[in-house]
């Protein structure tokens, strides 16, 4: 079979099955059960198509269809069950991940499943866990069970075979691979089991805590930290699934709280992040009147964890009761001191985890004390920035009516508060729940937020970050104001002697650069708009600054301009080619940097990396430009005319004649080619780099279907 052959098979099994989750009811019985289904389950059987029928099969037991029940399966998902299990043997890892994920689906749709079927998948998904866990296939795998312990008509015979074999691996897997359950879909997943666990059989609660608690309790010392979160939430879940059960084990934990620093140190971490994630859930403060007293003492705790943890659990118990906590709270911030910036991070948690109707009532009295809060100038940067955050969530909860507010507080005389007012904006961009409304509404303000003009440094590097953020983000928002921008942003990559101090330590002078993390920020932005927002850059003031850049005294600043020319040379190179000779003087400096006689390690290895980074600009420029493929000795002639047939089309770039005619440019820029040569030059003092950054272009290359940029 020709790779053309497998994937009209391929499109073909695609479309039968696009055509079943979007029409299938208007399918008889006999064309669905007979040719439809009998053909995915003899494509699923052919070792050729057999990934491609899983993914097919899991669609339509997912459509919209199916789930309503308009398009009967029958027998079909109960069937296949075995086949799909046996592939989770297979050596494929996309076989095993497909077929995860299709035997979710199908149980969760089979009508009946034989007790041997499911007891072989449960096996299977157990050696699987035991033998190749990682963060793909635990979430998918768990996620299989569930799917069994919630399916009414299997329930029973789920819950005995969990119980028996898939409980203590996952348990297992809780303790000796956190980072597989700790991360957020392997979590989400966790907490999935439980939930379903404990819906299906409420009798299981004690000896499930048991289980996830012995070996915490047994010898806490030899529990990673990393296990906490998601030991913690297992109980939790459990104890929320089933409150008539979970009133001792919410008592130990409570206790434990108000023991303090008197018990050992992870059963406190783990009681607190299990009171956290009860607390959220329900109004726990109520019946222990003392808790929250308790925790705030934590906030006195000799261990930085037990502080944050605390902190996390106050919040989270807030969310229980909203009019007892708040109030408790804010007393807490107005009192400051070194407790505010844990007072902080439990607002945090209130603001975040609170149903905005619940929390609009003090929504103004938050507002006015955290803009307060922020006109501190003795305020670390790392409370501010909480503040920032906050302020940032309450502004999505309510943008009409706190946007105008906020962009007043541009106008502040303090530094500060601008700062912070701007580091708001920046939270926004990434909060998922700032959608499409709050776009609008801020969208027409955006520029004057982003105060890269601002007198004050710390406002002007904030604004930076921020402007990096909405074109990594939402692009959008941006566009139109970027004839403003640009030119603020361009006047941030200079260097400032003003901001540039001599600090003498004993005999020796030190230069310091207050004004380099800016510039860095400003490139940055730069590197991202030049991928996000090319059509309204206007380039040649933008190489402008990409060239100056090249000759920072910063080799932070230097190698970051390779990265922009490396884009540049892929999205724009038109504009690159008729100023290539331009950047031959700074590439020259940076690749032929050696390191001083007296180096230390760290020294010659920072050396190193800018010639490395150098050498692959050059390269890169040379390959996009159509330079590479002419001869290291060839003519100008003889080069321009290698150049114009190699040259790719790009979009920026233009093609044809265009693109010949840039080629042909940079191959008569005499500077760069000669810098190229020497670079290229067998048993040159720097060819063993060239050979080793050219050996990984090719490879990327290759990677990438013989195209230099992907």
């Amino acid at each position: 079979m020709t790779d053309v052959d497998l994937e009209v098979k391929e499109r073909s099994i695609m479309a039968l099955a696009t055509l079943l989750s979007q029409a299938g009811e208007l399918l008889t019985k006999l064309q669905v059960e007979e040719e439809a289904l009998a053909l995915l389950a003899d494509r699923l059987r052919n070792e050729v198509t057999r990934l491609v029928a899983l993914r097919a099969i899991k669609s339509v037991t997912d459509s919209v269809l199916v789930l309503t029940g308009s398009l009967k399966l029958g027998n079909f998902p109960s069937e296949l069950l075995p086949t799909v299990g046996s592939f989770l043997r297979k050596s494929q890892r996309s076989l095993r991940l497909a077929s995860l994920a299709a035997l979710e689906s199908m149980i969760r749709q089979a009508p009946t499943i034989d007790r041997d079927v499911l007891e072989e998948v449960f096996t299977e998904i157990k050696d699987l866990l035991t033998t190749e866990p990682d963060v793909h296939v635990f979430p998918l795998a768990i996620n299989v069970v569930s799917a069994a312990l919630a399916a009414e008509s299997i329930r029973p015979t789920a819950v005995e075979l969990a119980r028996r074999s898939m409980l203590p691996t996952v348990i297992q897997l809780t303790f000796d691979s956190p980072q597989l359950v700790g991360l957020a879909v392997g979590l989400d997943a966790i907490r999935q089991f439980w939930r379903d666990l404990a819906a299906a059989n409420p009798n299981i609660f004690d000896s499930a805590v048991s289980a996830v608690t012995s070996p915490l309790l047994s010898n806490p010392a030899s529990v990673a930290k990393q296990s906490y979160r998601p030991l913690a939430e297992s109980i939790a879940v459990l104890a929320i699934a089933v409150p008539s059960m979970s009133a001792g084990t919410v008592n130990d934990f409570v206790e434990r709280i108000a023991k303090g620093g008197q018990g050992d140190v992870a059963l406190l971490h783990v009681s607190l992040l299990v009171i956290g994630n009860i607390g959220r859930h329900s109004d726990i403060a109520s019946t222990y009147t003392s808790l929250d007293q308790n925790l705030i003492a934590l906030f006195a705790a000799q261990q930085e964890e037990i502080k944050l943890a605390a902190a996390f659990a106050l919040g989270n118990v807030a969310v229980g009761n909203l009019a007892r906590h708040i109030p408790l709270l804010l007393s807490q911030m107005r009192e400051g001191g070194k407790r505010r910036y844990l007072v902080l991070l439990s607002l945090k948690e209130v603001i975040a985890r609170s149903p905005g109707g619940e929390l609009a009532a003090h929504a103004a009295e938050l507002w006015e004390l955290l803009f307060a809060s922020a006109q501190d100038t003795t305020m670390e940067e790392s409370t501010r920035s909480v503040v920032a955050e906050c302020l940032a969530k309450l502004l999505v909860l309510d943008p009409a009516s706190r946007l105008a507010p906020l962009q007043k507080q541009l106008g502040s005389p303090s530094a500060e508060i601008r700062a912070t007012v701007v580091s708001a904006i920046r939270h926004t961009l990434t909060d998922q729940s700032a959608g499409e409304d709050f776009d609008t509404l801020l969208a027409p303000s955006i520029v004057d937020f982003l105060r890269i003009d601002d007198s004050e440094l710390s406002v002007r590097q904030t604004s930076l970050a921020t402007l990096n953020s909405a074109a990594h983000n939402k692009p959008y928002l941006i566009r139109s104001g970027l004839t403003q921008l640009l030119p603020r942003l361009y006047q941030e990559t200079a260097v400032k002697q003003e901001l540039i101090h001599v600090v003498e330590m004993g005999p020796f002078k030190h230069r310091v650069d207050d004004g380099l993390e800016a510039r860095k920020s400003a490139f940055e932005c730069m590197y991202t708009l030049l991928e996000k927002c090319l059509s309204r850059i206007e380039l040649s003031a933008y190489v402008d600054r990409v060239l100056a850049g090249l000759s920072d005294p910063a080799q932070d600043i230097k190698e970051l301009n390779h990265l922009v020319l490396q884009r540049l040379a892929r999205v724009a190179p038109a504009a690159l080619a008729a100023r290539l000779d331009e950047t031959a003087g700074p590439l020259r400096e940076a690749v032929d940097t050696k390191p001083k006689s007296n180096a230390v390690k760290q020294e010659i290895e920072k050396v190193l990396e800018l010639v490395r980074s150098g050498v692959r600009t050059v390269l890169v420029l040379a390959r996009a430009l159509g330079l590479a493929a002419a001869p290291a000795a060839a003519s100008a002639p003889a080069s321009a005319a290698a150049a114009a047939a190699t040259i790719p089309t790009s979009p920026a770039g233009g093609g044809g004649v265009a693109a010949a005619s840039d080629a042909a440019t940079a191959a008569a820029a005499p500077l760069f080619e000669e810098l190229l040569r020497s670079v290229r030059t067998p048993g040159g003092p720097i060819y063993d780099v060239y050979a080793a950054v050219a050996s990984d272009l090719d490879a990327q290359a290759t990677q990438a279907g013989g195209r230099f940029f992907g």
